[in-house]
């Protein structure tokens, strides 16, 4: 996708999104490089400022549903940030031995949960869905 349309839907949804995972406090950055790899989108979490970076590479972007989904799985990442901070305490005190795969399967399988929780209570992923349900 052009990296206008992608900045355009970020604009139109990250308030809400952010508001449905009560983290509307939090200063989040949204900037549009290209991602290593098969890398589509990345977050960063500064929790003692409640800030975050959210990159999304609009190349490997297809459409706007997508578009959607991988900015509220990154917003997932920010709202599920003690994880982090216990997977950094972990990783600090254990010099990182086989900490690195564990904490990232389990921060997936988190997010992915998550999802399925917002996706299973009808939370709505899509503006147009807000509107028509209202």
């Amino acid at each position: 996708m052009d990296t206008s349309e992608v900045r355009s839907i970020v604009r139109a949804n990250l308030d809400r999104l952010r508001d449905q995972l009560n983290i509307g406090s939090w200063f989040i950055n949204v900037s549009y490089p290209a991602l290593e790899g098969d890398v589509v989108g990345r977050a960063t979490v500064h929790a003692e400022y409640k800030r975050a970076e959210i990159e999304l590479d609009p190349a490997k972007l297809e459409d706007e549903a997508e578009v959607l989904r991988v900015l509220r799985h990154e917003l997932i990442h920010v709202f599920l940030w003690p994880m982090h901070a216990f997977a950094v305490h972990a990783h600090d005190i254990s010099d990182g031995r086989s900490t690195d795969f564990l904490w990232t399967f389990m921060l997936e399988r988190m997010v992915k949960a998550v999802e399925d929780l917002l996706d299973g209570h009808g939370v709505p992923l899509a503006a147009q869905e807000v509107e028509a349900a209202a």
